[in-house]
């Protein structure tokens, strides 16, 4: 069986690296007693994906993994035991059982919602009265990472959706679809260079929902799909 599990990567834990989590949950799922299944071949591993990797630096609100099991086990117990083997600021929200057959949860991906507060009031000033003019460019100047290097590319089309709160707060839903992911460093850095800013800014990068597509094609988070 398959089981999928919503947790929170607390902001104390934003440096730790997405190999790095992926270890934390295995060694997690080992002292649990969950009976998870194995890879086969000669360096057999647990069966465990995330939807998605979060970048260092960042904390997730409703990230989500998903685990598959060599016999059935309640999502209860799993959680249960699951939080007596996680540190506080990994804890597991919610679990439940995937359905035989379905489509695993990274490929049901194709945005994120990411809020972003810049610590500084100079700084954040400056960069938040450059957005306005910014986002109508037709081509948002940015950088993308490739095998060959760095290449330029269009943003526009990539960012779904900003705002600024009012607590000004940057919002952002950022497309991660295949072939067209945006990150939100490819965002601030073009931000910083348009109101040459000189250096990236302290600030809290959070990840607040992976989201999917409903029958109408409406942006939802993913977790209420599950």
């Amino acid at each position: 069986m398959r089981l999928w599990a919503e947790f929170e990567k607390g902001p104390r834990l934003r440096h730790i690296g997405h190999l790095d989590l992926m270890r934390a949950m295995q060694r997690a799922l080992r002292r649990s007693g969950t009976p998870v299944d194995y890879s086969k071949g000669y360096n057999p591993h647990i069966l465990l994906s995330f939807a998605s990797a979060l970048s260092v630096g960042a904390s997730g609100e409703h990230e989500l993994m998903e685990v598959t099991l060599q016999e059935d086990e309640s999502p209860r117990v799993f959680q249960q035991q699951m939080n007596q083997a996680l540190p506080e600021d990994l804890m597991i929200r919610n679990s439940g059982i995937l359905p035989e057959g379905s489509a695993p949860l990274m490929a049901r991906v194709v945005a994120a919602q990411w809020s972003i507060y810049i610590f500084d009031q100079a700084q954040r000033t400056k960069l938040l009265q450059v957005i306005p003019e910014w986002e109508h460019q037709e081509w948002i100047p940015g950088f993308r990472k490739t095998k060959s290097g760095m290449k330029e590319c269009n943003l526009k089309p990539l960012i779904l959706d900003l705002s600024i709160l009012q607590d000004e707060t940057i919002s952002m839903i950022l497309s991660q679809e295949e072939g067209s992911t945006c990150k939100p460093s490819m965002v601030l850095e073009s931000l910083k260079e348009a109101c040459d800013l000189g250096e990236m800014p302290r600030m809290e990068i959070r990840r607040n929902h992976l989201l999917t597509r409903n029958s109408l094609h409406e942006l939802i988070p993913l977790e209420l799909t599950l």
